[in-house]
């Protein structure tokens, strides 16, 4: 669902493109990276994994956005960068083994430039600067070697870049795991 982003966000930048390949007779639209900054003057940064892109972009929130912006703000966070393991623009997950089957099966050079390219800002973001970050993709749908690729991002800059928590529930701060403490 659409929504407006909460008064105190104060800055979004969105990477988002849109491809001349057809789902559903749409081009596919896609985001790579949708970074909020808010008026939190605290400096802490987060980096937050979703499993797909709904609605959000430079223009509107949606209702997952929305909540973690407002959970994280309450906890005086001044950024948060939200990754998705897929950038396919999607409102119901359950079109996500579908869309990545016909994309990858019609047009698998677009297809691979499309995950190339999300792999590779998810990696410029991880290995930039010491984060947290969390994992909320739930269980995985979708191509899975793809989520393989961002789990070894993940595992290669855990090591002393970021604090990795693990969080599978609304909000956040259930089933935290922290694999490297600062």
């Amino acid at each position: 669902m659409i929504k407006k982003y909460p008064s105190f966000v104060k800055e979004v930048i969105c990477d988002s493109n849109i491809f001349e390949v057809k789902f559903n007779g749409e081009n596919i639209k896609t985001r790579s990276k949708l970074e909020i900054k808010t008026d939190n003057q605290s400096g802490e940064e987060i980096v937050y994994f979703l499993k797909f892109p709904s609605h959000a972009n430079e223009s509107v929130s949606d209702t997952v956005v929305n909540r973690m912006i407002n959970f994280f703000y309450k906890q005086n966070v001044s950024k948060i960068i939200f990754l998705n393991v897929t950038p396919f623009y999607l409102e119901d997950g359950r079109g996500l083994p579908v869309l990545d089957k016909i994309i990858n099966s019609n047009n698998p050079s677009k297809y691979n430039e499309i995950i190339n390219y999300n792999l590779k800002i998810i990696e410029r973001v991880l290995s930039e600067k010491k984060r947290k970050v969390y994992k909320a993709w739930g269980k995985p749908i979708g191509d899975s070697f793809n989520l393989n690729k961002i789990e070894i991002l993940i595992d290669k800059y855990s090591i002393g870049n970021f604090v990795f928590e693990h969080s599978l529930k609304y909000p956040p701060q259930a089933h935290k795991i922290s694999i490297n403490p600062l």
